[in-house]
């Protein structure tokens, strides 16, 4: 009876050709990332109502169409700014937000408000800067009133679709005005 050496039995199954990083796990090439590109282009083509095949691929897969402004920007419902300064606002909550230990909004999160217990390496300067910098926007948006400030966050930091383009354009020309 023949017995195998042990790295032969000790070996496992066979590992999948193409590059990899140092640690061993293999570097995501462009060939290797079309299933995910796959899977966005025909979701977007769903949404839209697109036939997939008659569809142009690099349209349909323009980072602007990926967010609720930049949609708006497509559509040419907004302008450039007021697609910039809805940007910064969601940028600035989010710092904001981030030094301060609260999850990002979305619509399913229940645990919105709630705080994430660990997290004590932000300094306290980037703190103050990023609270500053909310607070001078949340007052920019508290000149207008409350539909209008409620659409703002709701697309800027929700991505949900607009109900009321028109105050969602006034509450954007407010933080256009704003961030000047």
């Amino acid at each position: 009876m023949k017995t195998k050496s042990a790295k032969l039995r000790r070996r496992g199954r066979k590992r999948k050709a193409g590059q990899r990083y140092r640690c061993g796990r293999l570097s995501i090439t462009p060939d290797r990332n079309d299933g995910n590109t796959n899977t966005v282009f025909e979701t977007r083509c769903r949404q839209d109502e697109i036939n997939p095949k008659k569809a142009d691929r690099k349209e349909i897969l323009d980072p602007l169409r990926g967010h609720v402004l930049g949609r708006l920007l497509l559509s040419e419902m907004i302008s450039e700014a007021q697609n910039d300064a809805g940007q910064k606002y969601e940028k600035t909550y989010h710092n904001w937000a981030r030094t301060n230990d609260i999850p990002r909004i979305t619509p399913p999160a229940g645990s919105y408000g709630q705080s994430v217990p660990g997290r004590d390496d932000v300094p306290d300067d980037e703190a103050k800067v990023a609270q500053r910098a909310y607070f001078e926007v949340a007052d920019a948006l508290e000149q207008v009133n409350r539909g209008t400030r409620w659409e703002v966050i709701r697309v800027c930091l929700e991505g949900a679709e607009p109900k009321n383009i028109a105050a969602l354009c006034f509450g954007l020309d407010r933080l256009v005005s704003h961030y000047g």
